[in-house]
């Protein structure tokens, strides 16, 4: 068994930790943390151990790893169990578990009762799962003083973390395994995976396959931009074997890729290799230090992946993967200075979530006030009361004790996400328990962009895309798994129905899935009953239809890209429509009037049926109304406010044109929201509320120093005042006669002279004559061309021979 950097401090961790009730491990990447540590405690005689990781493989390396270093046997003295995949037994006393399956678990008191120590690896990853374990965990501790916390990572925010955590000390293991050499692009870090990206890679490997080794790992945000680099590089590197380590490749294939082998690789990764896991023959590692974070679009609910850069925590550990065995060498592909604005740790998950799944499974652990439970980084208040009311809506939580109910407590149990999991369950409760895993199983393993998108329908036969899912679609080993599982699940009593699969089917949607219902407005476009957007890929029978379920898709700017979807008639909408039809008192903001109105109306889900003629509120009406409307009408009221969008466009121009870290994003938009629920009582005070200080407050200092350095005007040599543009190509930007320019002599510069403005030109009938950045120039030379010209059609306007040092004169009165 090789040396590793944590084993002469194994002896004192240890002692540290029987003296307190809490460790706090920092210890550098390839120190032997994962895998030292926790067999290091089983030595020393506690009992049960489980080991929380963010990922699966990294569950099944590490259990792998510490069996052969201590001639135990998998799955009897320690194992791993991640998703529908148990290796352990009762008598098992170490145990690597991913933190979803814990978090399964977290709800039996018997499971806690059995564990000893609980250590969180990778903590610095931040998911909304191992926060939700920490919590409950810090709990527990205070209310048995039974269970004992190690919470460790490579790069961990060790000062918010002892502020947390009672009676704990601290370990810092400073002492990387290797020497690590960072080399770094002499271009700056762009967000955009284009042909001068894959161009700059191709480069890149060329360069580290000659100055190393073994092996060569490539970070890349995601598996589209993994497939375009194997494409790129197998041009250049035809004889060289190219390996893919993601989430999507078979459990037993990413294990074979851990192993060493005698014969020189390229893998190719996304950040599942980022952590926890040791590629034994890998002395270099390429960078791209992007990532793709998955966000959840509002009204309909699915997901888009949006590329961001990593931070500083993560490009540490990236980089640590070169020198676990050996001396290594790391290539970033970002220049050095854009480290300046790379966030230092990874935002907690838990602050962008919509919290349905998290508050579901704080409810079924009995926490009685999610706003009272004890988060390391609280949730913002608006989005657990959004939750709480989707619950309720649900009927997962008890709307008067906020107790989880017993449809609450089997959802709680499957091994789902919530909404696969409520769509399951009521599918099975209709006597369709074998369709509804198949389908489930689908939706969970199923790439659907790539499965109708190349049929025109044409040999479906006439059938519909529901017929086709159980007859054309071939699902993997993992879906099969799924599936296999699911049929197995031994469910309360079946409610016996004399509709059909696809009836069922449509009758849930109405109840439980109202924003997932579409109308058809051309063949391949819609909108769903939230108003957003939506596009229908080609090959899907649906487009043919008057409406459609939406079953998956991906966000694609405003509107959704429909990958599967489900079609019926109009007069299927409207039978439907009888038994779902209920009367809302709906609030109507008129912009336009600045006013707000009520209106009765009759709904089925979200779709209007039938509505009454508006009517005013009385003053004290709207003040009861204006949280709702505040809510309902969040992003409209925003744009509508005359200080927003001016800081929108201007945090927008500073992610383009510098390399500043602006965060602005959901959550921020969110928390002003939250302030203005606080602080207006009705629409006229929100129209004259200061919106600027209150969003600078959700910015970081140097976003919130660089707003401030770009003015709203500029005051040109004529007096005259003009709004600067930060929208747009040729943004920042200003537009006046060109007579309003004399004077002045150079281009005005913004941020400490670092980027010109481009300035728009017009003739005296207001029609642009020049764009330009160089005004020097353009009165050095092209001035003279346009003024002849100018000069003919406008004789009665100035045209100096000098206009770089000429005022314009007022015009005399006759």
């Amino acid at each position: 068994m090789i040396s590793l950097p944590i084993d002469p401090h194994l002896k004192s961790l240890i002692e540290t930790f029987k003296k307190s009730k809490n460790l706090i491990l920092k210890a550098s990447p390839g120190s032997g943390k994962t895998t030292r540590l926790p067999a290091a405690l089983i030595h020393a005689g506690f009992k049960k151990i489980i080991v929380l990781v963010p990922k699966r493989i990294a569950a099944v390396s590490a259990a792998d790893r510490i069996a052969e270093e201590n001639n135990w046997e998998l799955g009897q003295q320690v194992g791993y169990h991640v998703r529908f995949e148990p290796v352990f037994n009762a008598q098992t006393r170490l145990i690597f578990m991913t933190e979803g399956v814990f978090m399964k678990k977290a709800a039996d008191e018997a499971f806690w009762n059995s564990i000893d120590v609980l250590i969180f690896d990778e903590f610095h990853e931040r998911s909304a799962l191992s926060d939700m374990a920490l919590g409950l965990a810090t709990e527990r501790q205070i209310m048995d003083n039974k269970i004992q916390l190690i919470v460790m990572s490579a790069t961990l925010n060790t000062e918010e973390l002892s502020r947390f955590l009672p009676d704990h000390k601290t370990y810092d293991i400073a002492a990387p395994p290797f020497p690590l050499k960072l080399k770094y692009s002499l271009k700056p870090q762009r967000l955009v995976c284009d042909s001068d990206f894959y161009n700059s890679l191709v480069q890149t490997v060329q360069q580290a396959w000659t100055e190393s080794q073994k092996d060569l790992l490539v970070f890349l945000p995601g598996f589209s931009e993994i497939r375009k680099a194997e494409v790129a590089l197998r041009k250049k590197f035809s004889t060289v074997i190219i390996q893919i380590l993601h989430g999507s490749v078979k459990l037993s294939e990413q294990r074979e890729i851990l192993k060493a082998q005698n014969f020189r690789r390229l893998i190719l990764a996304t950040d599942i290799a980022e952590s926890s896991l040791t590629l034994p023959t890998v002395d270099a590692v390429i960078d791209c230090g992007l990532k793709k974070v998955s966000q959840r679009e509002p009204k309909i609910g699915f997901g888009q992946l949006t590329l961001q850069r990593i931070s500083l925590f993560s490009a540490k550990q990236r980089a640590g993967r070169a020198a676990r065995v050996g001396p290594g060498i790391c290539y970033r592909l970002w220049h050095e200075s854009d480290e300046r604005s790379m966030p230092e740790q990874i935002k907690p998950e838990i602050l962008r979530s919509d919290l349905l799944e998290e508050c579901l499974t704080l409810k079924a652990c009995g926490v009685d006030s999610i706003q009272n439970f004890m988060w390391l980084s609280p949730p913002i208040k608006t989005h657990i009361e959004r939750a709480l009311m989707q619950l309720q809506t649900w009927k997962l939580l008890d709307p008067k004790s906020q107790k989880i109910t017993d449809l609450g407590q089997n959802l709680q149990n499957l091994p789902l996400g919530l909404e696969n999991a409520l769509l399951f369950f009521k599918l099975s409760q209709a006597g369709f328990q074998t369709e509804a895993a198949h389908l489930v199983a689908c939706l969970e393993s199923v790439d659907f962009s790539k499965v109708f998108a190349q049929s025109s329908g044409q040999n479906s036969g006439g059938s519909s895309d529901l017929d086709r899912i159980f007859t054309e679609l071939v699902l993997s080993p993992h879906g099969q798994k799924i599936k296999t599982q699911l049929k197995s699940f031994r469910l309360p009593s079946i409610k016996k129905t004399n509709a059909d699969f696809q009836q069922v089917l449509l009758n849930l949607f109405f109840e439980d899935f109202p924003h997932r219902i579409a109308q058809r407005k051309s063949e391949t476009d819609g909108l769903s009953s939230l108003g957003r957007g939506v596009s229908l890929q080609p090959g899907l029978q649906a487009r043919h239809e008057d409406y459609y379920l939406l079953l998956a898709g991906y966000n694609s700017g405003d509107r959704t890209d429909i990958s599967l979807a489900i079609g019926f008639s109009k007069s299927d909408f409207l039978d439907y429509s009888k038994t779902h039809i209920e009367q809302k008192t709906e609030y109507i903001l008129d912009l336009e009037k600045e006013k707000t109105y009520k209106r009765q109306s009759q709904k089925v889900g979200l779709f209007t049926v039938s509505e009454s003629a508006r009517i005013g509120l009385s003053a004290d009406d709207e003040m009861a109304a204006w949280p709702h409307v505040l809510l309902d009408n969040a992003d409209a009221l925003l744009k509508h406010h005359p200080e927003f969008s001016r800081l929108v466009e201007k945090l927008e121009f500073l992610k383009k044109k510098t390399n500043l870290n602006v965060n602005w994003d959901q959550d921020c938009q969110d928390s002003v929201v939250t302030q203005l629920r606080e602080n207006t009582k009705t629409l006229s005070d929100f129209l004259r509320y200061p919106l600027t200080h209150l969003m600078k407050l959700s910015l970081n200092e140097d976003a919130r120093q660089a707003v401030d350095q770009l003015p709203n005007q500029m005051v040109l040599p004529s007096g005259r005042s003009v709004a600067i543009d930060y929208s747009g190509e040729n943004a920042p930007m200003i537009s006046a006669k060109i007579q309003d320019f004399y004077g002045m002599k150079e281009t005005p510069t913004l941020l400490n002279q670092k980027i010109p403005l481009t300035l728009q030109l017009l003739a005296p009938n207001l029609r642009p004559t020049q764009i330009t950045q160089n005004l020097k120039l353009f009165w050095e030379k092209s001035y003279f061309e346009i003024r002849k010209e100018l000069k003919a059609r406008y004789p009665k306007q100035q045209w100096p021979d000098n206009p770089a040092d000429s005022i314009l004169e007022p015009r005399k009165k006759p």
